[in-house]
Parts: structure tokens; sequence; C-alpha cells
């Protein structure tokens, strides 16, 4: 059944923290699986001030072919029946990763 979000949060415009969100039951604890693909060196090189990226310059060195099917490979070793969120520097290579992921059923 769909709720409405009315029914799950009292004010819509609150601002809740995620661990909070976590104490109320509406999100479980991440759990974080790190792969080392050998591209360290190179995004540390495209290290900005302010710890800030070129998004578009990250996306060039993790949106590869070799790395995206070591995304999938690891989900599902590790999350296959689970919930998960993937995170990715630009919203084309999330197009790109569900594609592999359709592919790889």
């Amino acid at each position: 059944m769909i709720k409405k979000l009315k029914e799950i949060f009292p004010e819509i415009t609150a601002q809740i923290t995620i661990k909070e969100l976590i104490k109320a039951g509406l999100l479980v604890k991440p759990e974080v699986f790190i792969r080392d693909v050998g591209i360290k060196e190179k995004i540390y090189n495209l290290y900005q001030k302010n710890q800030e990226y070129d998004l578009n310059k990250v996306a060039a060195i993790i949106n590869t072919t070799v790395i995206n099917s070591e995304v999938i490979s690891y989900w599902k070793k590790y999350a296959q029946n689970r919930q998960t969120v993937i995170f990715a520097p630009i919203l084309n290579m999330l197009t790109i990763l569900q594609k592999h992921f359709k592919s790889r059923n």
C-alpha cells in the first residue's frame, strides 16, 4: 500500500538527519563497500580547493566498462537482495550503469 508523505512525516518541510531517520526506523544503517580499482591517484590529482572536484573529469575516469562491471559484480556479491543506492558523479553515468545492470539481469 502506498502511503502519502503526510502519513509518514507530520511536516514535509521538517529537517531530519540520516541518524534520526535510522532511529525512527525509516532507514537502515548504511553499509558501504569500497573496491579499489586502481584509480585513487588519478582522482587525487583532480583535487581542487575546498575539497571539490570537477565531476565531469571524475566521471571520465570512473565511467568505464571495466569499472561499471566491477560495480555490478560487487553489488551481486554483497547486496543483490537488498535495496541499494549507488552514487555517481553525473546523471549520464547513472543512465549508463542502469543499462549495464539491465543487461546483466
